[in-house]
């Protein structure tokens, strides 16, 4: 059609696209390009958005690692303004008071005065509830034991001495005079004491001026007759039922590698060095009287000593690999095998990062490890997370 057809018709100019394909692939191809338009503007602002809030975080984390190592450094600094007070700490010893909060019987010496003393401390705020002036040498030779709310303080060397105090609020309950003036037959006085420690519980022999030998249980703070002494020490029944504990042997043609098991055997097989065994087929240890079964077989422990045990918790300590002479760490795990946390050693004692692992000691006081070394520190874990929640140096 032309377009006097539609003039003649009264109608507008009007000339029909002679292909109408090209214009629906235009209108098609502008439709993408709108969309495509548009997810790149989204991706954008996204991406825009996305380094935002990661910078944010990132700021945010940092503020609070920088917050939280100004509070360690601070708390940390109040501990060792604190200790510059009390003085050298000689004996740490833990208890739980009555509320069963942890709290520490520290037995201090200043180097500047000679001056001896001992201090109720709550690790957890670095206070002082109680000082008492110690009128005698207080040494790393002295025995201390938290018993039945009484602190005991026992030299067991020559001219022996027992003190004895309220756990909670330091009023002294025994002196060397009270304590022999209490019993008749330790009236003549102490020549020398030992613990026994075939004993279940804490008993000391000990032997009177006169010559005369008795068992002290300070459980019960009676003096134990010796048939009853000899019976709870060697009671043959005790002595052969079967006990369960966790051992670390070494693994077959291996040195310095050792394999955690779970044990059952006589109790009085439990020594290592009456522990009796040999490797089968596998590899495995095997007990000549009892049964050995590896919890962890994956996890080798380089020098590796247990060092806690109960019910629930394992904490073993060993070096970092083989070749490492300094490195030393901690591994807890669970009693059914599962590695729960580990922790260099160097990183708990925060002041040296030196430790004497030969003389590892560690109890748990409801969910703290109170972990020492005996001379150079003492600390305080989460015993399910390796927290460090305080440490004192010694």
């Amino acid at each position: 059609m032309s377009k006097d057809f539609y003039k003649q018709q009264g109608l507008p100019d009007f000339v029909p696209d002679p292909n109408p394909k090209k214009q629906k692939n235009t209108r098609v191809t502008l439709l993408l390009i709108a969309i495509g338009v548009a997810v790149l503007a989204a991706g954008f602002a996204f991406l825009v958005t996305y380094f935002m809030v990661d910078e944010t975080t990132e700021k945010s984390t940092l503020e609070v690692q920088r917050k939280t190592d100004r509070q360690s450094a601070k708390k940390e600094k109040n501990t060792e303004q604190m200790q510059d007070k009390m003085g050298r700490i000689i004996i740490a010893a833990p208890f739980l008071n009555r509320e069963g909060n942890l709290y520490l019987w520290l037995l201090t010496e200043k180097r500047n005065t000679g001056d001896n003393n001992i201090y109720i401390f709550n690790p957890g705020s670095d206070s002082i509830l109680i000082n008492i002036k110690a009128d005698y040498p207080l040494s790393k030779s002295l025995k201390v034991y938290s018993i039945n709310k009484k602190v005991w303080i026992i030299k067991d060397e020559s001219n022996p001495e027992i003190h004895a105090y309220d756990s909670e609020n330091g009023q002294e309950l025994f002196n060397p005079r009270s304590f022999t003036g209490k019993y008749s037959e330790f009236e003549p006085g102490l020549s020398n004491i030992s613990l026994e420690k075939s004993y279940p519980g804490i008993c000391y022999k000990i032997i009177v001026k006169d010559g005369k030998e008795h068992y002290y249980d300070f459980e019960t703070e009676e003096i134990v007759p010796y048939n009853t002494f000899k019976q709870k020490a060697y009671n043959s029944k005790d002595y052969k039922t079967p006990v369960t504990i966790y051992k670390l042997f070494p693994e077959r043609q291996s040195q310095g590698r050792y394999i955690l098991y779970k044990v059952t055997a006589p109790k009085y097989r439990m020594s290592s060095y009456s522990m009796m065994f040999d490797y089968d087929d596998k590899g495995n240890v095997k007990l000549f009287d009892g049964t050995a079964k590896p919890i962890m077989p994956e996890k080798i422990f380089f020098s590796g000593r247990l060092i806690f045990q109960d019910k629930k918790y394992i904490i073993i300590s060993h070096k970092k690999s083989f070749e490492d002479k300094n490195e030393n760490m901690l591994t807890c795990a669970s009693t059914d095998g599962v590695l729960l946390w580990e922790k260099l050693l160097s990183d708990i004692n925060s002041f040296t990062g030196k430790i004497n692992s030969s003389r590892f000691e560690a109890e748990l006081y409801d969910d703290i490890l109170v972990f020492q070394d005996g001379e150079s520190f003492a600390a305080g874990l989460d015993i399910s997370t390796g927290d460090v929640k305080w440490n004192l140096k010694f």
